[in-house]
């Protein structure tokens, strides 16, 4: 099975720092900047760029190591709060992430790489495909509260969130790259 609790903990870590993130500090500041959008969705959903990069890297056992953070952060921010969002969204969300991935990686003949190896740009469309599944997922689970610009709402939200996961790994890659070099020409 091949499975790392090294990357069962970064995983979750990162899901539940992004969600965390989303709830305490994004949502509240969606709620004065954009009012009349849906408290269903984010216009800024870091989680989703953990769950490309889980399944991209790790194909189908993105399900092991994203499920048990995914229904923790739902039980917490969802489970006993007014927000109607189904139990059945995260497995939804998971499930379009994990064939957004396939239909890329099948696109462009691609095995399961190693984190050294991989296209921004495949990430970005897999999460694009993924975010568009996902959405018309959550639509037909939560069918009388969805419309076109809730929808909408999903989609920019995830490829937002997206981006904006990529930017903060650049930045980090380049961090440790100087931090590399740094400690290179010291010694």
């Amino acid at each position: 099975m091949n499975l790392s609790w090294a990357v069962f903990a970064t995983l979750s870590l990162s899901y539940m720092a992004s969600f965390s993130l989303m709830t305490g500090f994004i949502a509240p500041l969606q709620k004065i900047v954009a009012p009349d959008v849906s408290i269903l969705s984010s216009l800024l959903f870091l989680p989703h760029g953990v769950r490309v990069l889980a399944f991209y890297f790790y194909g189908w056992r993105g399900f092991v190591y994203l499920t048990p953070p995914a229904v923790s952060m739902w039980a917490l921010a969802v489970y006993g709060s007014d927000v109607p969002l189904h139990f059945a969204g995260t497995a939804v969300s998971l499930i379009a992430t994990y064939f957004g991935v396939r239909i890329v990686r099948a696109i462009y003949a691609e095995p399961v790489q190693s984190v050294g190896l991989f296209s921004w740009r495949h990430l970005m469309l897999a999460g694009l495909i993924a975010s568009v599944g996902n959405s018309y997922g959550l639509a037909v689970l939560h069918q009388s509260q969805m419309t076109l610009p809730l929808i909408l709402s999903y989609i920019i939200g995830d490829v937002s969130g997206q981006m904006a996961m990529m930017l903060l790994l650049i930045a980090v890659f380049r961090g440790a790259e100087r931090l590399v070099q740094a400690t290179a020409g010291k010694g």
